[in-house]
């Protein structure tokens, strides 16, 4: 009988255990990531990822702006103002001529990899050091912020992986 309880015991958990897997597995194919704004915007408490590397998307169509026609951040800003992306570790905006980084970007606290290559960033904003996950930052290609990296970058307690010219 005892014998039997554990037999008994050893397969229920064996059973939770894949459950549990399953589950897991589940809720990662539930996941986004995508190339696409639009397509962000429909799906977004389930986005992980954006790549908008090159991204013709991102040109702006704002008469106030003085980029109006060409890439800018404020198309950018106000998109990410508008939709809030609980679960977004992965940003990838490589090589968009952006000469800011918008601040709505600053707030995404489950950010793990952010990728701002090639672009014509000016400035790193101070909002950046609440940036506390972030793990992977690349700001290559960015001359006018070559010699101008800020110490806060340097102490965000989560990076291990940072890339700029020296």
């Amino acid at each position: 009988k005892n014998q039997l309880c554990s037999v008994s015991e050893g397969l229920q958990e064996m059973c939770l255990r894949f459950v549990r897997l399953l589950s897991s597995q589940l809720r990662e194919k539930e996941m986004i990531i995508t190339r696409s704004l639009r397509e962000a915007s429909r799906q977004a408490s389930q986005v992980i990822g954006i790549d908008l590397s090159d991204s013709d998307e991102l040109r702006c169509v704002n008469l106030m702006c003085e980029h109006v026609g060409e890439r800018c951040a404020c198309r950018l800003a106000l998109w990410f103002h508008r939709h809030e992306f609980p679960r977004m570790r992965t940003l990838i905006l490589r090589g968009n001529d952006l000469r800011t980084v918008p601040e709505p970007i600053c707030q995404l606290q489950n950010l793990i990899e952010l990728d701002l290559s090639n672009n014509r960033l000016e400035e790193i904003p101070e909002s950046f050091a609440r940036l506390s996950n972030l793990e992977k930052l690349d700001l290559r290609g960015n001359m006018k912020i070559r010699n101008k990296i800020p110490n806060f970058i340097f102490a965000l307690p989560n990076l291990k992986q940072f890339d700029y010219d020296h």
